[in-house]
């Protein structure tokens, strides 16, 4: 009996696998071919990010203030 349910699960896992995989890359690969094709996204094909330098960044950074200090106890 513990044979037959062992070879039940190994062609379970191999299955589910094997169906994992295929749509991880089909899905990889369909996506692809729509955006070589042009209809993917509203970018035009090959567009390229644009980097953009900043000026002044003086209010990007945060002052944090110290962390509170503990009252001494009484002597």
């Amino acid at each position: 009996m513990e044979g037959g349910i062992t070879v039940f699960l190994t062609l379970l896992i191999l299955i589910g696998l094997g169906i994992g995989g295929f749509l991880l890359f089909g899905a990889g690969g369909f996506a692809r071919k729509k955006q070589m094709e042009g209809e993917l996204g509203d970018d035009p094909a090959g567009a390229r990010p644009e980097h953009v330098r900043a000026e002044d960044d003086s209010d990007a950074t945060m002052n944090v203030p110290p962390p509170p200090t503990r009252a001494q106890p009484p002597e």
